[in-house]
């Protein structure tokens, strides 16, 4: 795989490796929000709330609207695309490898049904 151009995308899901974070992701997913709003249901003080906005909001993943938050549509549908580029790259590999290991088996006699 090819590490370079996958960095960015480590880069903005790490932002999402914080609970507090998807938390806010998946209810600005449903409706926009304000500060007050995600303060409340969350149960977390204001300025806890601004710094994973801050975060969520520079990595692309919300936009600030007037007065409120919303998700960016387009930063959804990428991490769809990367997760399904990521589980192909995976399903590559296993495949490989367990061809690789059936291959040994054989040759070492093991697995034939003997």
């Amino acid at each position: 795989m090819n590490t370079t151009a996958t960095t960015p995308i480590l880069e903005r899901l790490s932002a999402l490796g914080d609970e507090t974070r998807t938390r806010i992701l998946a209810l600005l997913e449903r409706s926009e929000m304000t500060v007050s709003e995600l303060c409340s249901v969350l149960q977390i003080a204001q300025p806890n709330i601004s710094r994973h906005l801050k975060t969520l909001t520079s990595e692309g993943w919300i936009e600030a609207t007037i007065g409120a938050f919303e998700t960016n549509a387009e930063s959804l549908e990428a991490v769809k695309n990367a997760s399904e580029l990521v589980c192909d790259e995976f399903r590559l590999r296993h495949s490989q490898d367990q061809l690789e290991i059936d291959g040994s088996l054989l040759l070492k006699g093991i697995g034939r049904g003997d």
